[in-house]
């Protein structure tokens, strides 16, 4: 009875969020366009067609849709330009150059502000784009946010797709907004998981690596993209369905895929001198996060119980570290859990207490 009670909840909850996310869109009277880029090579034309599928019924219709044909077989450009909707586009290479270069391809093609990769063999989720545009396009967010997130829904060969897309009209509570930090090394999520922000790709010059053809391209992706201090927001819904097949890269190239995600986990754990903002290794930052979160707490309740300011933040913590705790780490949560210490109780702060909490803030993170 509670797993019934719990999808029946997830499920209004769903029903909730695709109302407010129409709202948001009609009240704004705009419809941001998205480019889905499509790279293909061969594929099987039944999931080619499940993929245009997935696509052609997404409730958001201001898309542009590209076919990236890396130079696939005569044949095979025959078939899928006869299932590809009307107003796509399909762009060839004239030599294949590997799946990093045909989303490269894409990103340089694109005419829509927001931009979605989306494997051949995938599908999306109808309501996910609704939902991608109004958590990033029109909720307030920290102006390092890139991109907005969703969940994935593994589909293998001996279950039905049918089952798969009802999940995706299902909500999980929204995690942390993902960073460099609490990434911790791992691959955030799969390629068609995320709608980003086309414009700040360019300006910041994120594309793919075009040397990286036995895979983990895609984390390397977003592996740069966070250590320059960017941030993808979660959306709190499914964004769609990842197709597990025998012959995937990842399982067909499996020590050459290991190799090249190695060096990423590698990468995450060595300092990266060219970084705009993470220089240091991931773990670093979670010591510095350990750190000032209870420097943090202590200094609110000296202040709470002196009501002067002793010491600062940084007569603890290195001034190079203003700018990453400044703009990337909760210092409220920390403030709230001082007060809450100070009165011995496991108060959290309410509308009363933002006054105080800001002024606590600039007294004990006073500029170095």
């Amino acid at each position: 009875m509670s797993l019934i009670k719990s999808y029946l909840k997830s499920y209004l909850t769903s029903l909730y969020r695709v109302a407010r996310s129409l709202k948001w869109i009609i009240t704004k009277k705009e419809q941001p366009k998205i480019t889905i880029v499509v790279p293909y090579f061969n594929d099987d034309l039944n999931f080619f067609k499940f993929c245009l599928l997935s696509i052609k019924f997404q409730f958001y219709r201001n898309l542009e849709i590209l076919i990236i044909d890396d130079c696939s077989k005569p044949e095979k450009v025959q078939e899928i330009s006869k299932v590809i909707p009307k107003h796509a586009r399909i762009i060839s290479h004239e030599k294949n150059k590997g799946l990093s270069a045909a989303r490269n391809t894409g990103l340089n093609h694109a005419n829509g502000s927001y931009i979605l990769f989306l494997d051949a063999d995938d599908m999306l989720h109808a309501f996910i784009l609704y939902n991608w545009i109004a958590d990033i396009a029109f909720r307030s967010k920290p102006p390092q946010v890139i991109g907005s997130y969703g969940r994935n829904t593994a589909l293998y060969p001996y279950q039905s797709d049918s089952m798969k897309f009802l999940k995706g009209l299902l909500y999980t509570k929204n995690r942390a907004t993902l960073s460099f930090v609490n990434v911790a090394g791992y691959l955030p999520f799969n390629i068609h998981a995320c709608l980003l922000d086309k414009s700040m790709l360019l300006e910041n010059n994120f594309f793919f690596d075009e040397t990286m053809l036995d895979g983990a391209e895609d984390w390397d992706f977003w592996y740069k993209i966070m250590r320059d201090g960017f941030l993808f927001s979660d959306s709190g819904a499914y964004a769609g369905i990842y197709r597990q097949r025998k012959k995937s890269m990842s399982r067909s190239k499996a020590l050459l895929h290991f190799d090249e995600s190695y060096q990423l986990i590698e990468k995450a754990f060595a300092r990266d001198e060219d970084s705009k903002v993470f220089t240091e290794p991931w773990f670093r930052y979670q010591e510095l996060n350990l750190k000032i979160s209870r420097c943090i707490r202590e200094l609110t309740v000296n202040f709470l119980q002196t009501n002067t300011v002793e010491k600062s933040l940084w007569d603890f913590v290195d001034s190079k570290y203003q700018h990453y705790v400044t703009n990337y780490l909760d210092a409220d949560r920390y403030i709230i859990e001082g007060i809450s210490k100070f009165h011995c109780s496991k108060k959290t702060a309410d509308s009363t207490d933002l006054n105080l909490i800001k002024n606590i803030k600039e007294k004990i993170m006073k500029s170095a």
